[in-house]
């Protein structure tokens, strides 16, 4: 599938499941929605990654909440392939 289509699927599951008469979308069913359309990826990590612009590991929990699964943007909506560095094994900065 392409960047394209990943897309479109994504918003046409929005706008057909949530659009007008559905009930509304909060962040744990646009996490999921995400994932499955390519948008975001997500792994458990051990430890925090230590903070970035495409990741909430940190910023929606505090370290006593770990493992924890991150999500994080992927390159579809224009941000670097997710879990491509070493912060992304949950290794410390």
């Amino acid at each position: 599938m392409s960047e394209l289509e990943a897309l479109r699927a994504f918003a046409k599951e929005i706008f057909d499941d949530y659009w007008l008469e559905g009930p509304d979308l909060d962040c744990a069913e646009l996490q999921e929605l995400g994932v499955k359309h390519g948008i975001l990826k997500h792994k458990l990590m051990e430890r925090p990654c230590g903070g970035s612009d495409c990741c909430t590991c940190l910023s929606e929990n505090g370290p006593a909440f770990f493992p924890d699964c991150c999500y994080r943007k992927t390159s579809i909506i224009g941000y670097p392939e997710p879990f491509s560095d070493p912060a992304a094994k949950g290794e410390p900065q």
